[in-house]
């Protein structure tokens, strides 16, 4: 046996809009969620990590506490649990923030580093970062205010001037 409910259109028109209404919110909140970062701009993480494998160097810088390799140098939409979050090289210009992620050997003492981001052939920002040990990894993020079409690179630097790596981006 079925039973049919009436709702009359006082009740049904309110009722319809109540459930649009939490469900739009809903759908805004989720899509909210994942067009903003997770950490303010600028910021800086470091961390040793001895559990994975070797990688091949990019490049070495001898300093004065040490040797300093370059293991990888990339560009990413986000960092999660110390990992990058959908790598890319080329960024559309509605994307407010890029991540550079550097994993980078240095002596037990540590060297302090430098992302320097560089805009269509312009310095506008420097980071320093401290390193130590077996494939640290660090990074900085960059707000881009300016969302013209163009290039940019981050070049990582170490502590007494040397050029370590650099690593180049596009905005489309």
């Amino acid at each position: 046996m079925s039973h049919i409910i009436r709702l009359n259109r006082r009740i049904l028109l309110p009722l319809i809009l109540f459930l649009l209404l939490i469900t739009a919110i809903g759908g805004g909140l989720l899509c909210l969620r994942q067009s903003l970062p997770a950490r303010p701009a600028e910021e800086e993480r470091s961390e040793a990590v001895a559990e994975e494998p070797e990688e091949p160097d990019l490049a070495a810088v001898a300093t004065s506490a040490g040797v300093v390799h370059l293991k990888r140098a990339l560009f990413c939409l986000d960092i999660h649990k110390r990992r990058p979050v959908i790598i890319k090289s080329a960024f559309s210009r509605r994307v407010d923030y890029i991540y550079c992620y550097t994993v980078i050997t240095a002596p037990p003492e540590g060297v302090n580093i430098l992302h320097r981001w560089i805009l269509e052939g312009q310095p506008v920002f420097e980071r320093r970062l401290r390193v130590q040990g077996k494939n640290c990894r660090v990074w900085s993020c960059r707000h881009l205010m300016n969302k013209e079409p163009g290039s940019g690179r981050v070049e990582i630097v170490v502590e007494e001037g040397n050029m370590l790596g650099s690593s180049v981006f596009t905005l489309i």
